[in-house]
């Protein structure tokens, strides 16, 4: 299924059946979102926000990201466009913002695609595995690498990637949070 094929009434709608680590990759795994509200905070707040910027009935779309809203946020916010490939589905995608908090971790590259600009293929790989995901399903999902690289293995990053449509149907951009803490600190 790529962006373009269906539509979704609100974030919280589940057409898959849930679990709580939806899949497991190496050194990394991707759960719904839905199923982390409970014990974080920010995943719960920033879920709760964007459904009522849209009334529960509706993909969020560009114009729902509100700056003045999300100020604590900000500095850990990425905005990526979807590119595609000629069969619909996901190829890479290109940094439209970047916080600065993400930018001082992994390396300033807004305007440069993912591919591109991500500090190691394996990151890049994580990303788009992760927003191919959030896509698919047309709905929140949380990426959690417990070991980021054997430099920086004792970091944890948790990162919530919420599809946008401007139309409804066809997802054109996907806004994460990346939240990044030493591995002894599990909920956050």
């Amino acid at each position: 299924m790529n962006g373009k094929e269906r539509t979704i009434n609100s974030l919280s709608e589940h057409s898959m059946p849930l679990k709580r680590r939806d899949q497991d990759f190496d050194r990394f795994s991707l759960t719904d979102a839905q199923e982390l509200r409970a014990e974080s905070a920010h995943i719960d707040d920033l879920l709760s926000y964007f459904e009522d910027q849209t009334g529960g009935t509706r993909l969020p779309r560009r114009a729902d990201v509100n700056p003045r809203r999300l100020t604590k946020y900000l500095p850990e916010i990425c905005l990526f466009g979807t590119v595609y490939d000629p069969e619909g589905g996901l190829d890479d995608l290109t940094v439209q913002l970047m916080g600065t908090t993400v930018a001082n971790f992994y390396g300033e590259i807004t305007g440069q695609t993912v591919r591109q600009g991500a500090p190691s293929p394996e990151v890049a790989s994580r990303i788009l595995t992760s927003c191919r995901r959030a896509i698919d399903a047309r709905r929140p999902f949380v990426a959690e690498a417990s070991s980021l690289s054997d430099e920086k293995n004792h970091l944890r990053v948790r990162v919530l990637y919420i599809p946008l449509s401007e139309d409804g149907s066809y997802i054109d951009r996907i806004v994460c949070h990346v939240r990044v803490s030493l591995r002894s600190n599990v909920a956050q």
